[in-house]
């Protein structure tokens, strides 16, 4: 299987199922799967915490027994 992603291609490698060796501007490696879907929740994450440092910055900070009672940690 062969795709484009537009900075360069990835190819299934047909011995490994969980395996794709990606070419990138002449250039490869051997990926993992289970990396590749690590560093995709990394970044989801990051974005994430981002998004939730800009809210602070923009609308304040809330306290820490503020979140515990939203989050309802003591009950």
């Amino acid at each position: 299987m062969l795709c484009d992603w537009g900075v360069g291609y990835c190819v299934r490698v047909s011995a490994s199922v969980d395996s794709y060796v990606v070419i990138v501007r002449g250039e490869y490696m051997i990926w993992d799967m289970k990396d590749c879907d690590d560093t995709k929740a990394e970044i989801e994450l990051l974005k994430c915490l981002a998004k939730g440092e800009q809210s602070a910055r923009e609308e304040g900070w809330i306290s820490v027994d503020d979140v515990e009672a939203i989050l309802r940690v003591n009950e």
